[in-house]
């Protein structure tokens, strides 16, 4: 009796946002067919036999609107299944397995085999490479799986060295489909690169393209980047004290109907406003007449957030969380009684057309929130004379002074966070003015930091303006996120400029907000003054003499309300 062929899994990982003609006919080809007929691009198998089944590991599947996933999961495992549906009718085994986002890991390849064993095989078998062959043509993939033995067939790449491929991806696919605008699956390039069952679900489906378009076009989606540790961010954003002193300013103004924390992160702050409205006795019908909303364009986020959803934390009242960016109309153009908005809007001037960007913002919460509704901003703050030079006294001692600009690969984030954690507060300052919007091409070289060293008396100094002295306190320690957060700009407007643009927008400034505990410059959070404490001193020159001055506010809170029908004389 002859011996029968061993049979092959095919292993095929990925973001992509659909099959296309290509891998459809593809794969159509190769299912089935004899290993020893098949074109390998590494590490053919060393026993031939026939590829009997596919599995596509859907990865991100829990991202739905991020740029880097831009079509849900729900979406792509439809149109795999349609693909699948043939595949089947050939005996050909096939499954689609969702795998949830993970960080940078070197042993990414060992999560995605592990967890297509699980769903197929549970604990009778499983995945490796004797018995699996890797499909794909992204170069870093087929890096790793290369080397874990796998054999390799290259899809869409013909070759790594150099790097030559033979048919267009299913990204650049989208891309250009993108590009051709709302049209494109009538065109020609639609019918030469997607299969009739794709251009159909597409057609079916507008809201697949249209979200794609939105995400896109999206300066603000994904800006929070993989240099940015999340242990450290997420545990900043649900830390009791800081969470509790941030509600304690704006609790008593929160108009408690359809309430929006926009950027809302975790969802944190909503749920200490929850747990407020359970300690003054809101009952559970009062409660079930209030609408939460968290908005948030990291997709990471709003897992957490949801994490919270379901393990309690809102109790008894209704609460959405979108990922989303709240700049886009079409995403989050509802109604609301109360707008919250946290650390956000700097990112907005950051990543966004700057200062137009921002009053396009404040416009779009105006034109969506009921009458005598609020609009409460907590967010960093250029100090008061923000262009004014100011003399710093820098602790010298507390570190290292040597080497304060070595250089960093872009994925060497943990290396640099130990480098800058080793250096002192003087030097740390002097590696802040290098780094300080270098990345960001949004900046032009005047908001570099430029800054002078001056001796004054025996001491030495660093003259530099008043809003780059504040920019370096309020971050000097976020070392583990450093060239994430380098990128941002806080200081672009002062506490009366930032009045000044609600005003402009149609926003009024009223009521307690004149008491310096909710309308100034609150300097309030924990984390930075302790920090500063016997690291750096800020001293003005007034008629010729350096004079100890306050340090510079970094935080504030804002109350603005709408109110529309005052009458005029």
């Amino acid at each position: 009796m002859p011996k029968r062929k061993k049979e092959y899994n095919l292993v095929i990982p990925g973001r992509a946002p659909f099959i296309t003609l290509f891998q459809t006919n593809d794969l159509q080809r190769i299912m089935g067919a004899d290993t020893s007929e098949l074109e390998f691009l590494l590490n053919a198998p060393s026993e031939n036999g026939k590829i009997t089944s596919v599995t596509f590991l859907v990865t991100d599947a829990n991202m739905d609107n991020w740029k880097d996933s831009p079509v849900p999961f729900k979406d792509r495992y439809a149109q795999l299944q349609l693909f699948g549906s043939e595949l089947q009718k050939r005996n050909i085994g096939f499954h689609v397995v969702d795998v949830n986002h993970y960080a940078r890991v070197d042993h990414w390849v060992d999560i995605l085999v592990n967890t297509a064993s699980r769903y197929i095989y549970g604990e009778e078998r499983r995945l490796d490479n004797q018995n699996t062959i890797f499909y794909g043509s992204t170069p870093a993939i087929i890096d790793q799986f290369q080397k874990k033995g796998f054999a390799v067939l290259g899809a869409e790449l013909e070759s790594l060295e150099p790097l030559k491929y033979k048919a267009i991806t299913p990204w650049k696919v989208l891309e250009n489909l993108i590009a051709i605008g709302p049209e494109c699956l009538d065109t020609t390039y639609a019918r030469e690169n997607l299969p009739n069952f794709i251009i159909e679900y597409l057609k079916r489906n507008e809201h697949v393209l249209k979200n794609v378009r939105r995400t896109f076009k999206d300066p603000l989606t994904g800006l929070l980047d993989w240099q940015r540790n999340y242990s450290t961010y997420n545990y900043d954003m649900a830390n009791p004290a800081v969470r509790i002193a941030k509600h304690a300013h704006i609790k008593e103004f929160i108009v408690n109907g359809t309430v929006v924390d926009d950027g809302c992160a975790d969802g944190s702050l909503l749920q200490t406003h929850v747990e407020y409205l359970q300690k003054i006795g809101l009952t559970s019908a009062e409660l079930g007449k209030i609408t939460l909303i968290g908005v948030d364009n990291d997709a990471r986020m709003i897992q957490l957030a949801y994490g919270r959803h379901a393990s309690g934390g809102f109790r008894d009242i209704n609460t959405q969380f979108i990922t989303g960016n709240v700049m886009m109309k079409d995403a989050v153009g509802f109604k609301r009684d109360t707008t919250i908005s946290s650390s956000m809007i700097h990112h907005i001037f950051t990543f966004g057309d700057k200062y137009k960007s921002v009053m396009d913002y404040f416009r779009l919460v105006f034109e969506n929130t009921n009458e005598n509704g609020t609009f409460l901003i907590q967010d960093p703050v250029a100090p008061d004379r923000p262009d004014e030079t100011v003399y710093l006294l820098l602790n010298k001692e507390d570190g290292s002074n040597e080497d304060w600009n070595r250089h960093f690969e872009i994925d060497q984030p943990e290396m640099l966070d130990a480098h800058l954690k080793g250096l002192s507060t003087y030097a740390r300052f002097k590696r802040f003015s290098q780094d300080y919007l270098t990345n960001n091409k949004n900046f032009s070289s005047r908001w570099k930091v430029r800054y002078e060293e001056k001796t004054i008396d025996g001491q030495e100094y660093i003259a530099v303006k008043r809003k780059h002295a504040a920019e370096f306190m309020a971050r000097k320690d976020w070392t583990d996120s450093w060239m994430s957060e380098m990128r941002e700009c806080f200081t672009f407007w002062t506490h009366d400029e930032w009045k000044q643009a609600l005003e402009d927008a149609g926003w009024t400034i009223e009521g307690k907000n004149n008491d310096p505990k909710y309308g100034t410059n609150v300097r309030t959070d924990p984390y930075k003054i302790p920090r500063w404490e016997g690291k750096v001193e800020m001293y003005e020159m007034r008629e010729g003499v350096l004079q100890k001055s306050d340090l510079p506010y970094t935080n504030q809170t804002l109350i603005a309300r709408k109110i529309t029908d005052r009458i005029t004389i």
